[in-house]
C-alpha cells in the first residue's frame, strides 16, 4: 500500500484532533477535559504516549506531542519500519533540537499535517504545532498545538507554555522578532 503526503497529513490531523480540549490540572503533567468520562481515557493515553516520545512530567510537551501524533498516525497507516527509523530518532521533546535534526527537510511552505516550528527570539526556546490548514488569504493558518493557551491574545510565554491542547490561528510570518517567530515546516512523509 502506498500513502501520499496528503493522506498522511489527513491522518496526522485526525490523530491530533483526538486530544483537542484537554487542559492541564497539574502544569505539564496531568490533564482533564470537558467530558470527564471520555477525557480520562484520552488524558491517560496522552501521558503514556508522551512518555514514549521521551517526555517527562513537568517538561514542556509541544514537540513531544507532535512526535507522538506523527508516531500514532504512521502506526495506524501501517508505515514501514524504515520510516520510523528515519523520523523518530530525530524528533525530540525539544523544539529547536528537532528542527535542527530535520534542517534539510524544513521548508517555508506549510502543508496539512506538517509540524510548524517557532523560535522565541534567538534563544534555544521554541514552540511546535500541527498544521491543519492554510487559510485562503495565504497569510494565516490553523494549527493544533499542545502546551499552549486557548486565548489567542495571551502573552508570548502563555502561547508557548500554556495550559492545554487547542486549535489556534497563526500568522504565516517569518519575520524575526524577540517573541515567537515562525521558522518553518516539516512536511508529512509519503511511503
Amino acid at each position: 500500500m502506498s500513502v501520499t503526503k496528503a493522506q498522511a497529513g489527513a491522518k496526522i490531523i485526525e490523530v491530533a484532533s483526538r486530544f483537542l480540549g484537554l487542559y492541564e490540572t497539574k502544569a505539564n503533567a496531568e490533564w482533564e477535559g470537558v467530558d470527564p468520562l471520555l477525557a480520562a481515557d484520552t488524558a491517560e493515553m496522552l501521558r503514556r504516549e508522551l512518555a514514549a516520545s521521551g517526555w517527562l512530567p513537568n517538561w514542556a510537551y509541544c514537540a513531544a506531542f507532535c512526535e507522538m501524533v506523527w508516531r500514532l498516525a504512521y502506526t495506524e497507516l501501517g508505515a514501514p519500519k524504515a520510516l520510523f527509523d528515519d523520523i523518530l530518532p530525530k524528533m525530540t521533546p525539544g523544539v529547536m533540537l528537532t528542527m535542527e535534526n530535520f534542517r534539510k527537510r524544513v521548508v517555508r511552505a506549510p502543508a496539512p499535517g506538517a509540524v510548524a516550528f517557532w523560535q522565541k527570539g534567538i534563544s534555544s526556546r521554541g514552540h511546535a504545532g500541527i498544521v491543519v490548514r492554510v487559510h485562503g488569504d495565504r497569510k494565516n493558518m490553523s494549527c493544533i498545538e499542545a502546551n499552549t493557551s486557548a486565548d489567542s491574545e495571551a502573552s508570548d510565554e502563555r502561547q508557548r507554555d500554556g495550559e492545554g491542547i487547542y486549535r489556534k490561528v497563526r500568522k504565516l510570518d517569518f519575520e524575526q522578532k524577540p517573541s515567537l517567530w515562525l521558522r518553518g515546516f516539516l512536511h508529512p512523509l509519503e511511503f
